[in-house]
């Protein structure tokens, strides 16, 4: 009989091996590989501000797989470390370019290597012009800093943080940039 003590867990085997059975049913350890970096990709692009969970995942697995089959995703991690820096940098010199009395909306972005990253599907669209005049003045500054590299913006995995006067209310949003393109279009501004 069990002990009086005993977990849920008592007679699961101790060797057992969750990534071995994620392995096994995706296929391939590359597939498996290739899959870890498009979630961390996601998770990297998203609004979170720590990546510590991230990093632990990435150091555990790295263990089991070798530093050289993760590559990518240390190169992906170091791209986020670098823009925060360049994105602080270059914003600074977005403001002090701006007169007093304009209003310019903030703007951040993250620069990725285009190499290691999964590939994004880029969806044009008709991004407004006060957004545009800042990703060319960001553009200058960034080749600046960085003599032989170029911008590429993927517009749609941005997000805006919208701010709608309504008759009744206010509201205050966090949307994709295609959708706040949409609302810009309808504003008195646009």
């Amino acid at each position: 009989p069990d002990p009086v003590d005993a977990g849920v867990n008592y007679k699961r085997p101790k060797n057992e091996d969750v990534i071995g059975t994620l392995i096994s049913a995706l296929g391939s350890q590359d597939i498996f590989i290739k899959e870890f970096q498009a979630i961390i990709a996601e998770r990297l692009l998203s609004s979170q501000t720590s990546y510590q969970q991230e990093l632990k995942v990435l150091g555990l697995l790295k263990k089991r797989f070798g530093d050289h089959a993760l590559q990518n995703c240390d190169v992906m991690m170091k791209d986020i470390t670098d823009s925060k820096r360049l994105d602080g940098v270059l914003g600074k010199r977005l403001q002090a370019q701006s007169t007093p009395d304009e209003h310019h909306p903030s703007f951040h972005s993250k620069i990725l290597s285009r190499l290691f990253w999964p590939s994004m599907s880029k969806e044009p669209f008709n991004v407004p012009a006060p957004v545009v005049a800042l990703q060319k003045q960001y553009e200058v500054g960034f080749e600046r800093l960085k003599n032989s590299r170029k911008l590429n913006w993927i517009d749609n995995l941005g997000t805006a943080n919208v701010e709608l006067e309504m008759e009744d209310r206010s509201v205050s949003i966090e949307c994709k940039t295609y959708e706040a393109a949409v609302i810009y279009a309808f504003s008195s501004d646009g």
